[in-house]
């Protein structure tokens, strides 16, 4: 068995997770298969004292689940898009029963338009800026 010094970054090995400067004890050569990353260690290499790592050991595999579960009361139901509804803002949206809201995308806000009776996907892709907003639902009542 040789022993390696992980030199930067971490290393997972049969399941374990090293951190740097951690010493790997294997028979596979470390040094040659990951260049640059590793250091053999050698008996008159004094070894520093381990670095205690902060990452966590893997976690158990979780099930794979297929869909959400959904309580019979709930079925049916749309979860709200994300934003603030500022639909009273846009007097065409109200009268033509479209929904808006506006999502903060760093220093901007972005605008969305729903179909007030379908809230699972935007009438737009992408978000546009509030003089945009009428010209989405111009361009949906067309449809």
């Amino acid at each position: 068995m040789a022993k390696f010094r992980l030199l930067a970054g971490i290393h997972v090995m049969q399941g374990r997770v090293y951190g740097k400067d951690e010493i790997i004890c294997t028979s596979e050569l470390l040094d040659e298969m990951f260049k640059n990353k590793f250091e053999k260690v050698h008996d008159s290499t004094p070894i520093a004292k381990a670095i205690v790592s902060n990452i966590a050991p893997p976690a158990a595999k979780a099930p794979v689940v297929d869909a959400p579960q959904v309580d019979e009361d709930d079925a049916g139901e749309v979860a709200p898009p994300d934003g603030d509804d500022v639909t009273a803002d846009f007097q065409q949206a109200v009268d033509q029963d479209f929904k808006v809201f506006r999502r903060k995308e760093g220093r901007k806000s972005l605008y969305y338009v729903y179909d007030a009776d379908d809230l699972s996907k935007p009438l737009n892709d992408k978000g546009v800026k509030k003089g945009e907003v009428d010209g989405v639902i111009e361009e949906a009542l067309e449809d």
